[in-house]
């Protein structure tokens, strides 16, 4: 049985910066990883963004679990998979996700990425059933300081919260994924193990 760990980065994923690296790394944990931009600025709806990665869950779920890790802008997609297929989703893990506050976001950042905006509101309607039901699967890492995601935009009630002591946006994602992945694979791979025994 392969557990599958989906990575799914946020805006500015049109130029990865290397990001499609990440999920390779974390096959020494005995995962098998996987890159998905959502592409936010192509203009292209969110909704047939989105159903590209249910039918890939839906795909790799038939070899075993599939978790999910979203960066920024990519958690809320991380959570809506979560929502929406919480049969093949084992786990969740979201890196500075902009969870909360989707009036906060600059007028200007919509306007490049209105598919970001389309998930954000999916994902406040969904939020009530994600922290009810599903808030145990769920791991949130966020920074001691964040000017462009502050904690309280990132924070589920009844979710596995951690904090970096790292200041900035971009640097702690940077920073989470290259000293927190042990954290991050080891935390899903629980879930994992969950899901397998149900």
């Amino acid at each position: 049985m392969t557990h599958h760990v989906i990575y799914v980065p946020g805006l500015g994923d049109y130029n990865s910066h290397g990001q499609e690296t990440v999920p390779a790394g974390w096959n020494k944990y005995g995962v098998v990883g996987h890159y998905n931009p959502m592409v936010w600025n192509d203009k292209e709806p969110f909704a047939p963004k989105f159903q590209r990665l249910l039918d890939k869950i839906d795909r790799l779920s038939a070899e075993g679990p599939v978790s999910l890790v979203g960066a920024s802008a990519g958690a809320s997609v991380a959570l809506l998979a979560l929502a929406k297929r919480p049969k093949k989703v084992a786990g969740v893990v979201c890196l500075a996700g902009k969870i909360h506050h989707p009036e906060t976001v600059r007028p200007e950042l919509y306007a490049e990425n209105p598919a970001f905006r389309e998930a954000l509101e999916q994902l406040q309607e969904a939020l009530p059933e994600i922290q009810s039901k599903y808030a145990a699967r769920i791991m949130s890492i966020h920074a001691l300081y964040d000017g462009s995601v502050p904690a309280r935009d990132s924070i589920i009630p009844g979710a596995h919260e951690k904090t970096m002591p790292t200041i900035g946006h971009v640097i702690s994602i940077v920073l989470m994924l290259a000293f927190r992945s042990g954290t991050i694979i080891r935390f899903l791979q629980k879930q994992a193990a969950k899901i397998i025994a149900t």
